[in-house]
């Protein structure tokens, strides 16, 4: 399936999510109807059943239970409004400094880079979490917020390929819209288990009056209160039964194409099989024993906790069935995994990342991939889109080995990675506006600032343009970690550098939005309203247009590419737009409206943009960046345009 299939694949899925919900919640109103009746009954002198049905009693059941399920998934929704980080501190875990020195951790951090460079999107957090098990996540409502969670005992077991092969299922999840029904879940099932724990607590409550109110004469009144929690700890934990069914049939089908996807990315079957096969014979596994782990199992990637009714309930399908469909040749056998064998895998890693810094052997990137002067076919940069090739991958690990040993050391730091990000926006063409920018950096910053200003400066503006992206991307990490004073500092030490030559580029604003996107939060898509297929229409148009301006010279050729876009974006009737160039306010609104579009027209969309660009038969470097900060805007992960 295309990455547009899976989105839509993934709100299916939601909607059945929903479904299975309400059925839930009208099993639990009728359970707890019955008990009510059932007390009511034993109130009464003769011990008979009122009347099956009380239209006031039921909708006062209804009502009640409605509201407490209601406010218990509204609560956990809330909680989980942070994304992927709250998900992963919840477990325990601390990110992992994008400066750390250890090797096993460097060399993490690195498989995580690569992906997301390969994949087209930006770089997310890493989280530790400290558990024996070999497992991991991902977490969050969208690209922006997204993070990946590992534990100790899968980043030190497992070596580079295998850990790749699971960063790389991690990745799917992202990309195909997973995580997002994931979490989801998670907040959608509290609801359930909210009975139970209120069940629980009358239960504790009885138990405390019957030790300090022996001589009361209320028996009657502590044993109804005893049996009603009794009935609502069952009652609820029904409910967690049929919401762990829930999260089983939502995400096995999920792990198999997560599986896939991995090969496909990676094109080492061995790496994700090699590592399930270690869960296999690990006397750990995959188990997880912190008690959050029951609500996080179905996003994890192998069984995380043990259920008593076994497959029944897993939330992952059985691992020789994983396995068996990477490699046929699997027999079911696994090699055990003891404590020596342990201690040694963890030396290895440790060593291995010592020697190579955890960096993948790559070679110096020769043609930059988005220089290319070629048209792009339709079809096959659609499909491209929210995957990635071994081309790909190999582009990305060869980008990253062949940065200066420096600029990939300090783009870690919070202080490099904005010393870096300055320096992108030197002017290279006026010697006067680059010299009046570096004066106000060297006049406003720190020493610390200033010195690493002077260290970077030559091999920043030395570096080929097509890497500004990359580059971007693997600052992110560090610029994440900026308080918020720090932040407004940064912004306005940015905008003076932008206003200095009193015009905005198309680099200067895919700079503004990426930071904005991912940084700042000024754009949480999460505040985007819902907007109408007119208005859809008309932003499309406003992007194409500003992609006619850019990528072609004369207004004739101009004129052309704009009419061939709007050809594929199917717009009818009457539009005021022509080719013009880029606004930040015009293309900020129209990025916001398509946010909430349907995969149809986002997909339409670019498909539109693609057209256009094509028009003169060549891609410049401009089109190639816009096009990709498009797709990263709508939560479409464009891969890098290297030659596959």
């Amino acid at each position: 399936m295309t990455f547009f299939e899976n989105q839509i694949a993934a709100k299916r899925k939601t909607k059945l999510l929903v479904v299975y919900f309400l059925c839930a919640i009208v099993s639990i109103i009728l359970a707890i109807y019955g008990v009510v009746l059932l007390g009511m009954s034993q109130g009464t002198s003769s011990g008979a059943l009122p009347t099956l049905w009380n239209p006031e009693i039921f909708l006062a059941v209804a009502a009640l239970t409605l509201l407490v399920i209601l406010l218990g998934s509204l609560y956990k929704i809330f909680l989980l409004r942070g994304g992927g980080a709250v998900v992963a501190e919840s477990l325990g875990g601390q990110q992992i400094d994008p400066s750390t020195t250890d090797p096993a951790e460097r060399q993490l951090l690195n498989i995580v880079e690569e992906i997301a460079i390969a994949s087209g999107t930006s770089v997310p957090p890493v989280y530790l979490i400290d558990e024996d098990g070999i497992n991991a996540f991902a977490a969050g409502y969208h690209l922006d917020d997204a993070v990946i969670g590992v534990t100790r005992g899968c980043m030190n077991l497992l070596n580079r390929a295998e850990l790749q092969g699971v960063i790389a299922h991690e990745f799917s999840h992202i990309i195909h819209g997973d995580m997002r029904l994931n979490i989801r879940l998670i907040g959608i099932l509290h609801g359930i288990l909210l009975i139970a724990l209120i069940g629980y607590s009358i239960l504790r409550g009885s138990a405390g009056r019957r030790v300090y109110r022996r001589s009361s004469n209320s028996k009657n009144n502590k044993g109804g209160a005893l049996a009603f929690g009794v009935a609502l700890l069952v009652i609820g934990y029904i409910g967690v039964f049929f919401g762990n069914l829930i999260k089983a049939a939502v995400s096995r089908q999920r792990e198999f194409l997560a599986d896939a996807s991995a090969v496909q990315f990676t094109r080492d079957p061995s790496g994700i099989s090699g590592a399930l096969k270690k869960i296999g014979g690990f006397v750990r596994g995959s188990r997880l024993t912190n008690p959050k782990a029951e609500e996080v199992s179905h996003m994890l990637f192998a069984e995380g906790v043990k259920h008593f009714l076994g497959g029944l309930l897993a939330t992952h399908p059985p691992l020789s069935t994983r396995i068996a469909r990477i490699d046929p040749t699997f027999k079911g056998e696994y090699q055990q995994i003891t404590d020596e064998r342990v201690a040694e895998l963890t030396a290895q890693q440790h060593s291995t990342g010592e020697q190579s810094l955890g960096l993948h052997t790559g070679q110096a990137i020769k043609n930059a991939p988005e220089s290319i002067s070629m048209k792009i076919d339709e079809d096959t940069f659609t499909q491209s889109i929210g995957t990635m090739s071994a081309s790909h991958l190999a582009y990305a690990q060869d980008l990253i080995a062949s940065l200066p040993l420096r600029i990939y050391q300090e783009l870690r730091s919070t202080t490099g990675a904005q010393v870096i990000i300055y320096l992108l926006l030197f002017d290279k063409d006026v010697q006067d506006v680059q010299n009046t920018q570096r004066e106000y950096l060297l006049e406003n910053l720190s020493n610390e600032f200033t010195t690493r200003l002077k260290e970077l400066e030559g091999s920043i503006l030395s570096l080929d343009t097509s890497l500004r992206l990359p580059l971007i991307d693997l600052c992110l990490p560090a610029l994440k970690q900026l308080s918020q004073n720090d932040i407004a500092t940064f912004q306005r030490h940015l905008k003076v550098l932008v206003e200095t030559d009193q015009a905005l580029s198309l680099f200067e604003y895919m700079l503004h939005h990426i930071l904005e996107r991912h940084v700042t939060h000024q754009a949480n898509p999460l505040s985007y309203k819902r907007s109408s297929l007119s208005q859809q229409a008309h932003a499309a148009a406003e992007i194409i247009s500003m992609l006619a301006f850019v990528g072609h010279d004369s207004s004739q050729t101009q004129q052309e590419a704009f009419e061939k876009g709007l050809f594929k974006l199917k717009v009818e009737g009457q539009h005021s737009h022509t080719p013009q160039e880029p606004s930040l306010d015009a293309l900020d609104e129209a990025l916001r409206t398509l946010w909430s579009a349907d995969e149809g027209i986002k997909e339409r969309t670019i498909r539109a943009a693609v057209t256009t660009i094509n028009s003169d038969g060549k891609v410049t470097q401009e089109e190639a960046e816009i096009l990709r900060t498009v797709g990263d805007a709508l939560g479409c992960p464009v891969p890098p345009l290297v030659s596959v």
